[in-house]
């Protein structure tokens, strides 16, 4: 069940229905289902395992790098993970440029879909809570 702070959030998500999915027209069930597993929404992920970024990484870009900005690179993934969106991506973007290859395969890495139940902050929504909230 949400708590009561969650449950506000839900009534102002099925009042407004900023997405326009049609709240207003779905079952509890179907809000449910709507908000929990439809994966149409992203957000930038919190961390990226080292492995993972290095999967993204252009090997002749890597190899153009001076032999300091490649140790800085692998100094970075030794540390297990990292902030997608943090200083170590300013880092690569200063080190690869905007525009390459190692970049955009980056950009595109971490970003993950989510559900809308999770963008909201309600990922534990339920078919009570619906019933509960639109009662």
């Amino acid at each position: 069940m949400l708590t009561g702070p969650e449950r506000e959030i839900l009534r102002t998500e099925l009042i407004n229905d900023p997405l326009p999915r049609g709240y207003a027209l779905m079952t509890d069930a179907q809000v449910v289902d709507s908000l929990r597993n439809v994966f149409d929404r992203s957000r930038i992920k919190s961390r990226m395992d080292s492995s993972e970024i290095w999967q993204s990484v252009d090997i002749a870009e890597f190899n153009a790098l001076t032999d300091v900005k490649q140790r800085n690179i692998m100094a970075l993934l030794g540390f297990g993970s990292l902030n997608p969106q943090g200083k170590e991506a300013s880092l690569f973007v200063s080190y690869f440029g905007g525009g390459s290859s190692t970049v955009t395969a980056l950009q595109a890495a971490r970003t993950e879909s989510i559900n809308r139940a999770v963008e909201l902050g309600i990922p534990n929504v339920y078919e009570p809570d619906v019933t509960a909230v639109r009662a």
